[in-house]
């Protein structure tokens, strides 16, 4: 029974109708207009109140009426949640199934293995790596091997298109997990170097410095950027499209690290004075690490002997590396002589990394012996052209000249090593690589005297013996060009005069030269550090404050607070911090917000281009002639997976990327 009867404006409604009669042609009179006409309200034949419940509008909305009183009391589910849960489940199905074929993808990208492969022509379709593993994976993953069997061909998530998407948004959840880190650093400098990978593409490496929220130093590979040109103008419009792309503000640009190449550090017209003239506190900083090659590079070339003893050296290595018959050979006459077989015979020098080049001297001199006895082998049992060369590489080895060169060569730019090292990792600062440099120049200055180069000389004498090659000197010429003919009366003054001391006067000058004390504004940063703060003269502090004052939280204080600091340091008992990194971490820098903001800043500027270079590395890894096609875009998404391994990226935050790339 329903109460029709509305008294205060003397008419009936049908309140089932109101709500839920939805058909059309309906009596609107119990809907909108209130029935009043009494005289026929009941009754057998004019009954209209008892005809109207027999309606199919009235019975249609008391089905609803009903229905929507047992939903409310929790009686039954109304058809839009069991659709709802229908689809839910189907979303879930999906992701489940997207889940599994996300993460063969981010294992193949961690472990740089090629995703597709040849086409097999027996089975019309592509054997790749991927699709191998996803029907490996299907025997444990019932969903999967539900979805592999009963989809559509052109719905399994499998195709190269997918694998694309889904390679993208991964590379993009990365970049934009470093943005947000970059951003709450806020200042930061860019790194860029390009090499050409075997497709003949220019790729730009792209990195970023900051400073972390636990004072940090980050070194992150963003991406690779192709180039059309390589002129000035072209790069910069590359890295400034990509700095907006990534939303880092040229505002907070505060170093640029590049090698020493013009068109990256020319002064006039280079990328570095392009961007400096957009944002003039983009410092620009020459890689220390391609500076030091350069110095050993120079050091080695200008000294005539030196040189050709360098080339000597590096056409052995290449005679011995050129088959695996001479290398095993080789590996034989040093288990032979030492009584230990080596993993590899003597190292390749390369032109970028002259740390291959100690290296490969230092194998020459370790095993001089068994490499001149696999030559006397090779000059006796091998083919005519290998016996060629072996002849007259061994005759080059019985000259004193190369054993002493080598020697030296190897005493001095030991030195140096460790320092090239050290200059890889990111948490160098700039003016600490500046002071390394000089001291190790100190340090090979040092070595300029009679004992050292006796000591050389004998190791020398000791090492020509076990080949029978005596210490003797070139016939001394009026007129010498390829080599050093400064008059002696002995042998060991000879080689002190024309090899020892040009040498070590060649690298000492080139390490002061390139290593030269920096007076750039920004690096007065440094005497900030607690063990240099007694360094810190008033009108350093007023260089180090103009220069910094735009980027101070409160900068009329800032005179004041370092005042403070100094006064605090004063009287601190405890060991003094003696870098920038160790302040930050190691000191409250909430008293010294100022401080704290400029040695951050500090410790951005760049050191090196390491982080490039090793980028470098996964490119050569990752584009192989086998894969040389491969765009762009799967390029940089697959080096971000393998570069950062993409270990805390979710895989729902992937699908929202996924549903923001294609909604």
């Amino acid at each position: 029974r329903r109460n029709h009867n509305n008294n205060t404006l003397d008419a009936a409604y049908c309140c089932v109708c109101i709500l839920f009669n939805k058909q059309k042609g309906s009596n609107a009179t119990f809907q909108r207009e209130g029935f009043r006409d009494w005289k026929n309200a009941v009754g057998e034949k004019r009954g209209i109140i008892s005809n109207h419940g027999n309606t199919p509008g009235h019975k249609a909305a008391s089905e609803l009426a009903e229905n929507f009183l047992c939903v409310c009391k929790g009686q039954q589910k109304d058809i839009h949640s069991v659709i709802s849960k229908t689809y839910s489940d189907k979303v879930q199905t999906n992701r489940n199934i997207l889940s599994s074929i996300l993460d063969i993808i981010l294992n193949l990208g961690k472990r740089n293995v090629a995703l597709r492969g040849n086409w097999d022509e027996e089975a019309h379709e592509e054997d790749g790596n991927f699709k191998h593993f996803v029907k490996w994976k299907s025997k444990f993953d019932d969903t999967l091997k539900l979805h592999l069997e009963t989809t559509a061909r052109n719905a399994t998530y499998m195709s190269p298109s997918i694998q694309n998407e889904l390679i993208a948004c991964c590379g993009a959840e990365i970049q934009d997990k470093i943005v947000q880190k970059i951003k709450k650093s806020k200042y930061f400098s860019v790194l860029a170097d390009e090499t050409a990978d075997v497709g003949g593409t220019e790729q730009l490496s792209i990195c970023i410095r900051y400073v972390s929220e636990v004072f940090e130093i980050q070194e992150d590979f963003l991406g690779f950027c192709p180039l059309d040109k390589q002129d000035a103008a072209s790069i910069t419009h590359a890295i400034l499209s990509q700095l907006e792309k990534w939303g880092l503000p040229v505002a907070f640009l505060r170093g640029q690290g590049y090698d020493g190449a013009s068109t990256m550090s020319g002064r006039l017209g280079g990328v570095q004075q392009k961007i400096r003239e957009l944002q003039p506190r983009a410092l620009f900083t020459h890689c220390r690490s391609h500076a030091l090659n350069l110095v050993v590079v120079h050091g080695c070339t200008d000294v005539p002997i030196v040189r050709n003893t360098m080339t000597m050296i590096e056409k052995i290595a290449v005679f011995f590396s050129a088959s695996a018959t001479k290398k095993n050979m080789l590996q034989d006459h040093v288990l032979q002589d030492q009584g230990e077989r080596t993993r590899g015979g003597i190292p390749l020098m390369s032109d970028t990394r002259w740390g291959s080049r100690i290296k490969t001297v230092g194998a020459f001199v370790s095993k001089l012996r068994p490499i001149y006895t696999a030559l006397q082998e090779t000059e006796s049992d091998g083919t005519r052209l290998h016996s060629e060369k072996a002849s007259r590489l061994r005759n080059s080895i019985e000259s004193f000249d190369t054993i002493v060169t080598a020697v030296t060569i190897h005493k001095v730019l030991g030195y140096i090593l460790p320092l090239t090292t050290r200059l890889q990792s990111p948490d160098v600062d700039i003016l600490s690589a500046y002071k390394e440099g000089r001291e190790v120049a100190q340090v090979i200055e040092s070595l300029r005297s009679e004992e050292s180069f006796s000591t050389i000389y004998q190791q020398a004498v000791q090492m020509a013996s076990t080949i029978d090659v005596a210490p003797v000197k070139k016939r001394v010429t009026v007129k010498q060009q390829h080599r050093g003919n400064a008059p002696a009366d002995s042998v060991a003054e000879h080689y002190r005069l024309n090899l020892f001391l040009p040498f070590i006067d060649h690298v000492t000058e080139e390490l002061r030269t390139r290593f030269a004390e920096s007076s750039e504004p920004a690096l007065v940063a440094a005497l900030l550090v607690p063990k240099a703060l007694p360094q810190l003269t008033e009108e350093k502090q007023n260089l180090l404050l103009s220069w910094y004052k735009e980027d101070l939280p409160q900068p009329d204080a800032a005179e004041q607070e370092i005042h403070r600091w100094k006064h605090h340091f004063k009287k601190y008992t405890g060991p003094l911090p003696e870098t920038a990194k160790e302040t930050l971490q190691n000191i409250d820098m909430g008293f010294y917000p100022n401080i704290q903001c400029i040695l951050c800043i500090y410790l951005t500027l760049p050191v090196t281009t390491c982080s490039c270079e090793r980028s470098f590395s996964a490119l050569r890894r990752l584009k192989t002639w086998l894969r040389s096609s491969m765009g762009n875009e799967r390029l940089s998404g697959l080096a971000l997976i393998h570069k950062h391994q993409l270990s805390w990226v979710p895989p729902w935050i992937i699908f929202s990327s996924k549903s923001k790339l294609r909604p």
